[in-house]
């Protein structure tokens, strides 16, 4: 696990019902640079109840591409699943696992849609 140490928090709007295919289908799509531009990467799902997952990238570089794609999405079910994914950025591994990192070290990104209906991608991160 210590060779994956860039974690991507990925919150999505599967049902209970599917969430046993869950932690494959993200394997599937995170490892797909075609899919998702991401690269060599382990999955953690362990709540069958939760709608959130951690997907920790071999890779920075991967994990940076990654959340620079405008959309994300995996099909489940025949129903298509927007993904919205947030980074620990700067931190490891173990310091992303453990309790006292706080929520205010995550750097959210947020995919949604304008009228025009293209989308958008909007970060917390300064613009240098």
């Amino acid at each position: 696990m210590d060779e994956y140490p860039y974690p991507i928090t990925i919150d999505g709007s599967w049902t209970t019902s599917v969430s046993k295919g869950i932690q494959n289908k993200l394997q599937i799509y995170f490892q797909s640079k075609k899919k998702s531009s991401g690269g060599d990467c382990l999955v953690h799902y362990k709540d069958q109840c939760s709608t959130r997952a951690t997907v920790y990238f071999k890779s920075e570089d991967v994990r940076e591409r990654v959340l620079l794609r405008d959309n994300h999405e995996i099909t489940v079910e025949n129903e298509t699943v927007k993904l919205r994914l947030s980074s620990s950025s700067g931190k490891n591994l173990k310091e992303a696992c453990s309790p006292s990192v706080s929520s205010s070290c995550q750097v959210p990104v947020i995919l949604d849609s304008d009228h025009s209906g293209e989308n958008k991608h909007h970060t917390d991160r300064p613009v240098v």
